[in-house]
């Protein structure tokens, strides 16, 4: 389906993978991971401000940033504000959230040209997720 690799990086201008992409869609959402050791602060409910970013190949559709309005209402509807362990299922981490978020832009919203999905949900959690046919 895809391939999802994460990086140790917060995003910023410099990234180059950040930097090939529009504005961020942003939501806030709450999620624990479970099978953690005792005392692991991400063991309890915990929440985080995410940035999604989505670069699309410009060949593939003429206005990237209207081809990018389904997935912006997707996840204003679908994750604001939620529990992700409710939407996702058990231990919802960044790299399930980018596999999950790219297939649902690439095979359900039908977004032409999604080149990668970056999903940040710390200043050490960014997850890239590739559509299968993308990858090096």
């Amino acid at each position: 389906m895809g391939d999802v690799t994460v990086v140790d990086a917060w995003p910023d201008a410099t990234s180059r993978a950040w930097g090939l992409v529009a504005q961020p869609l942003r939501f806030h959402a709450a999620h624990r991971l479970d099978g953690l050791p005792d005392g692991h602060k991400c063991r309890r409910q915990h929440g985080h401000g995410y940035q999604v970013r989505v670069q699309i190949d410009p060949a593939a559709t003429g206005t990237p940033s209207s081809a990018l309005q389904p997935a912006e209402a997707a996840i204003r509807h679908e994750l604001h504000q939620w529990s992700l362990n409710e939407v996702l299922g058990p231990n919802p981490t960044a790299e399930q959230l980018a596999e999950t978020l790219g297939a649902h832009f690439v095979g359900e919203l039908q977004i032409p040209g999604v080149v990668h999905v970056l999903v940040a949900e710390t200043p050490t959690t960014l997850a890239v997720w590739r559509p299968a046919e993308t990858r090096p």
